[in-house]
């Protein structure tokens, strides 16, 4: 069973914006690829709070089996007393176009629990 407990954006830089909700808080995250990637085991993304940038995970890049792509995370929530794993895909909740239409349009992804 999936659980949606949060919705990104890409971001031009190549990592995704969004919030991450929960019963106890909601939370702004930005999620940025990760420079100092030195081995293959390494995390593709690390995961920073918005406000005040401190860092509370990091995600890998995976394919499915069907191959489309996708973002496996793990993060710590503080409200809970373990590390949370969830799943970033793309697409999952359509596309939205710019106000004028004239811009690019924004993939959406669903983050969600697994």
């Amino acid at each position: 069973m999936r659980t949606k407990i949060g919705t990104f954006i890409e971001t031009q830089t190549g990592g995704f914006s969004g919030s991450v909700f929960s019963l106890t808080q909601n939370n702004d995250l930005e999620i940025v690829p990760n420079l100092n990637k030195n081995s293959e085991d390494a995390p593709d993304y690390k995961v920073n709070l918005r406000a005040g940038g401190h860092e509370v995970g990091a995600g890998w890049k995976k394919t499915a089996d069907s191959g489309k792509s996708y973002v496996s995370f793990g993060f710590d929530d503080f409200a809970l007393p373990a590390k949370l794993y969830a799943v970033l895909a793309l697409g999952l909740m359509g596309v939205k176009s710019s106000p004028d239409d004239s811009e690019e349009e924004e993939e959406h992804g669903q983050l969600a629990l697994f």
